[in-house]
């Protein structure tokens, strides 16, 4: 009977520091000369201030290596290409590793000795340092993943089932972002302390009514402000809930995107703003709901 285990990086937790390396195989390595290169590859045997480490390869690499164990759906990432010239390039390579830690010098230590291991098998091709922002947030504010499972219920949805080639393993899709900060970093901030939720607001595009959406002409020129950045415009007034918002009433918007796809009718062409949107007078925080006592026990 054999027992499949799956590598113990892909569920570690409270790492801050990561460090990702991809891989092109050196001409003329052939998958056996580059499958005992990375198995070369160890975690230190400490209790603390180690990393932990994920190997993959890439869809012609394992293949090559054993094809009896790779999934149907592997593949070569393919370039995306979406409308408006915007496009999601491909830089596929043959190797990838995950190294993460709690600290980035432990991290980037163990990047260098890594490049050196297989050294003879494999060339660097991409190198990408991270870390964790704020407790798992984005650089907008926002918290993704809240509702993934827990670890101990994430093989379901994280690994290749048992009985499938590749079982134990998991699909990697690395992506790398560029963004504008410079731009983001002038929007203004809300002076709200709670959302509508009563959850702490502590800045970020969620619930910042300040947050707007502009559009400019593809070939240049000024950016126009949308009207419907403004609330009253697009919805009626209210009376404000002076319990929960003493100082504020009406709608507000927050968190203004773009929706990713366009509507096409006839000649004209839509594009779909979305706000998250709320009431003041409907949206008490969290914790402050009342139930009122039934009659037989109102107190005397």
């Amino acid at each position: 009977m054999d027992f499949v285990l799956p590598q113990f990086g892909i569920f570690a937790q409270g790492t801050h520091a990561h460090h990702f390396l991809e891989f092109d195989l050196k001409p003329g390595v052939g998958s056996d000369q580059a499958v005992a290169a990375f198995r070369r590859l160890r975690t230190p045997d400490v209790s603390a201030g180690g990393i932990n480490l994920v190997v993959a390869f890439g869809a012609r690499a394992w293949r090559e290596a054993a094809p009896a164990m790779a999934p149907a759906e592997l593949a070569p990432f393919e370039p995306v290409l979406g409308r408006d010239g915007h496009t999601a390039p491909a830089t596929q390579h043959d190797a990838w590793l995950w190294i993460s830690g709690a600290e980035p010098d432990v991290t980037w230590q163990s990047a260098r000795a890594a490049v050196q291991a297989v050294g003879d098998a494999a060339l660097l091709a991409a190198e990408q340092e991270g870390f964790t922002y704020l407790g798992g947030r984005d650089i907008t504010g926002f918290i993704d993943g809240t509702a993934n499972p827990q670890v101990r219920r994430a093989g379901k949805v994280a690994l290749v089932p048992l009985g499938h080639p590749g079982e134990g393993g998991s699909h990697v899709i690395t992506m790398k972002w560029v963004h504008d900060l410079v731009a983001f970093n002038r929007l203004p901030q809300s002076d709200a302390s709670v959302t509508p939720t009563g959850q702490p607001y502590d800045g970020g595009m969620y619930f910042n009514p300040g947050a707007e959406v502009w559009v400019a002409p593809v070939d240049g020129g000024a950016a126009i402000r949308l009207r419907a950045n403004d609330p009253p415009a697009c919805t009626p007034p209210v009376k404000p809930n002076t319990r929960v918002y003493p100082d504020r009433a009406g709608w507000d918007n927050s968190w203004a995107k773009w929706s990713p796809l366009a509507g096409q009718a006839g000649a004209r062409r839509f594009y779909w703003l979305i706000f998250s949107s709320y009431r003041y007078d409907i949206s008490p925080p969290r914790g402050q709901n009342r139930v009122a006592p039934s009659p037989s026990r109102q107190p005397r």
